[in-house]
């Protein structure tokens, strides 16, 4: 832990701190957990820090956020290619110390997209483009690795028991921004795959589940789930190699898995659907949880997802298909028994099991309707 020192009371002082701590988290790529101290704290120190964990005073983060609001209003109207390094990262520093404030800083987030637009432009159409370089033949080049950088920080400020950021619209729009426009930079292909990187689509559902647990009912993270899932089908059925999609080789803290058969990536595999159906009897009273669950057993089966980018795969998927099935049909089984185990009262999983004893007799696997609710 961070000694206390008597100079991190100076507001200055305590700005440069916590940036300091933040920006070192996206360069790492060890995302933090923030938490607010009770006000007022006895510890002599208004901010604490044992890696990976931080916590600081509500007094500390307002402090904060009126030197960020200064810097980043004075400079953020200025073209990013007249800007130098040193002001770059200030307001790098500026617009992360905002989006810890108030989660649904558009200004902020917006301009960390048109940073982002300008070093590493999107990918164009298929084909796919080459890797960019980590290097830039401008005379201040972005960090290392800008887009898991920004990965990283979402992941703090999402994953953390902060009052607002778990449900933030705002900034579950701006995550699925990055991934749906640089898929082929951030998963890239198995013989150009950092070792060390995260894999953004993999660590998804346990950022969802985590967010979820911090605030019940988080129904924008299920939804970017919903959205992500089907960006990623349609990324999928659009590849013209089984090995040039991103996520043949799943990474240690993936939560879906590769088809053995086809050698895709499966992101209802079932590995995903016990994953989240153990989350479902953990929060019995969480509806979203459980709509999402139902959402993604519709698409279980040989016949699921027929008419959209997920048909595509389905006649591909063999005895993965039919392995999805038994444990859809496990899933229900093992959740009727729980309820009639404890006796549960809950209209949650009552719906639930309504709703997928429909799914099971043929009477929900249309995906029309489930198409516009993953768009929703």
């Amino acid at each position: 832990m961070s000694p206390p020192s008597s100079s991190l009371h100076d507001p200055q002082e305590l700005y440069t701190e916590l940036t300091t701590h933040l920006l070192t988290s996206t360069t790492s790529l060890i995302p933090l957990t923030i938490e607010i101290l009770p006000s007022p704290t006895p510890h002599p120190t208004p901010l604490l820090f044992d890696n990976p964990h931080l916590a600081l005073t509500k007094p500390t983060l307002l402090s904060s956020f009126l030197i960020a609001h200064h810097l980043f209003t004075a400079h953020h109207r200025t073209p990013i290619p007249s800007l130098s390094q040193s002001t770059t990262t200030t307001l790098l520093s500026a617009t992360a110390i905002l989006l810890l404030t108030h989660p649904e800083h558009l200004t902020a987030a917006n301009w960390r997209k048109r940073y982002l637009v300008h070093f590493i432009p999107p990918p164009p159409p298929p084909p796919r483009p080459p890797v960019p370089s980590t290097s830039s033949s401008s005379a201040y080049p972005p960090p290392a690795n800008p887009l898991h950088a920004e990965l990283t920080l979402l992941t703090t400020l999402l994953a953390s028991p902060l009052p607002r950021h778990a449900k933030s619209p705002s900034l579950w729009h701006h995550r699925l921004w990055l991934l749906t426009t640089y898929t082929p930079y951030l998963l890239p292909p198995t013989t150009t795959t950092t070792p060390d990187a995260p894999n953004p689509l993999t660590t998804s559902l346990p950022l969802v589940l985590i967010a979820s647990t911090n605030h019940p009912r988080n129904y924008p993270a299920f939804a970017h789930l919903r959205r992500l899932h089907h960006h990623l089908q349609l990324h999928t059925a659009n590849s013209t190699a089984p090995s040039s999609h991103p996520l043949s080789s799943p990474s240690p803290l993936s939560s879906t898995e590769e088809d053995p058969h086809t050698r895709k990536p499966s992101t209802h595999h079932p590995s995903s659907i016990r994953t989240l159906h153990a989350w479902c009897l953990a929060h019995p009273r969480d509806i979203s949880g459980w709509a999402f669950l139902e959402w993604m057993m519709r698409r279980v089966g040989p016949e699921a997802g027929r008419g959209d980018g997920e048909a595509r795969l389905a006649d591909s998927e063999g005895g993965m298909g039919m392995e999805r099935e038994r444990e859809k049909e496990r899933v229900v089984g093992e959740t009727r028994r729980w309820v009639e185990r404890l006796g549960w009262k809950g209209e949650s999983v009552e719906w639930f099991l309504e709703a997928t004893r429909g799914v099971r007799e043929g009477e929900g696997g249309a995906e029309g309707g489930g198409e516009g609710e993953g768009a929703r």
